[in-house]
């Protein structure tokens, strides 16, 4: 029976590293010098009954995508357990990519493969974010595919994914159990999209079912003890009416946003909008017919006077809206400043 030229060519790799030295598995490999010699000169710790060479030849031929190779060379290291995990810890130690992250930087997707087969859990959860980091589709399906236990890993890897704006990854990561309202850095999926005005990555979370009032920390109070108060808390639609986003808040809306919620911190969609000089989202807002103009108006029309926004003003008082009595006019201000003395000792009227 004829034998595959992989194995002949993991034989003679292994061969030319034993006797002749791994440079010249380089030289025979054609390797590109700036991208993987580094693994040539690591000094790399050596278990019982592992030579030098053995070691250095696994990272090496990762870095090339040789697969044949490392799948030879992972033979003498399994019994060591872990063996992928021993060659990242020293791969850090030199500032160099592990082995895994070599691999999956080259999209060398067969090597990525045989790798995990025996990398652990968190190496396997790792592979699956450094995948969508790189744009690697078909290597974050063989991480998502390779029956180690992910965790969490698929929820970081759908926020990494809405960072980079990498739609593609949404399906994939969502059918492996993902949470779409995972929150890091006090954003949301979702809330990523919004602020990098990605519509159509939003588009797809929202037909994917992630809760378009979903609730996250407030950065911009979460300071000291208010940073444990779960009252400090903003949705996707205030963001976007913060931020001016016209085109985020209209889809947000249409797909069922509350336009009248509001936290106990007094963040509110219309509120954040006059707060913020957005003509555009208040008159949009404003035309709503399930905002509660009649509680939310005045509260915006002082915050709108308070912040000296006149074409605001103008669009609030155009819709009916009236402060109703003086005692009203420093009404926003009050509540703030009641909420701030109850959660943030010694912070009162900041926000």
């Amino acid at each position: 029976m004829a034998t595959p030229l992989s194995s002949i060519s993991a034989v003679l790799a292994a061969f030319l590293i034993a006797t002749l030295g791994s440079t010249t598995l380089a030289r025979a490999a054609e390797l590109p010098t700036d991208d993987c010699t580094g693994y040539l000169h690591v000094n790399w710790t050596i278990p019982s009954g592992v030579t030098l060479d053995e070691l250095r030849a696994l990272p090496l031929a990762a870095c090339l995508g040789r697969t044949g190779v490392v799948q030879y060379w992972l033979q003498p290291l399994r019994p060591l357990g872990k063996p992928v995990e021993q060659l990242d810890s020293i791969a850090a130690e030199e500032f160099l990519d592990s082995p895994l992250e070599a691999a999956i930087r080259g999209g060398y997707a067969s090597t990525v493969a045989a790798l995990l087969s025996v990398a652990s859990d968190r190496s396997a959860q790792s592979a699956l974010t450094d995948a969508i980091e790189q744009g690697q589709l078909n290597i974050a399906l063989i991480a998502l595919k390779s029956g180690h236990k992910l965790g969490d890993a698929p929820s970081e890897a759908l926020w990494t994914a809405a960072k980079h704006g990498a739609a593609a990854f949404i399906a994939p990561l969502v059918a492996a159990g993902a949470n779409l309202n995972y929150s890091r850095e006090r954003r949301t999926p979702l809330m990523l999209a919004i602020e990098q005005d990605d519509a159509a990555f939003a588009r797809q979370l929202l037909d994917a079912r992630a809760n378009v009032d979903a609730l996250v920390l407030d950065d911009d109070l979460c300071e000291d003890v208010c940073c444990s108060q779960s009252t400090l808390q903003y949705s996707a639609l205030m963001l976007a009416a913060k931020l001016g986003k016209l085109e985020m808040v209209d889809l947000l809306l249409s797909r069922g946003a509350s336009s009248s919620l509001t936290t106990a911190s007094l963040d509110n969609a219309l509120l954040n909008a006059a707060e913020n000089g957005r003509t555009d989202i208040v008159a949009f807002l404003v035309r709503q017919p399930k905002i509660d103009l009649k509680r939310l108006g005045p509260k915006a029309l002082t915050l709108a006077e308070e912040n000296e926004h006149l074409d605001i003003i103008e669009v609030l008082r155009h819709s009916g809206v009236t402060l109703g009595s003086r005692k009203r006019v420093a009404k926003i201000s009050v509540d703030r400043e009641h909420w701030h003395r109850k959660h943030c000792p010694g912070r009162a009227g900041s926000s």
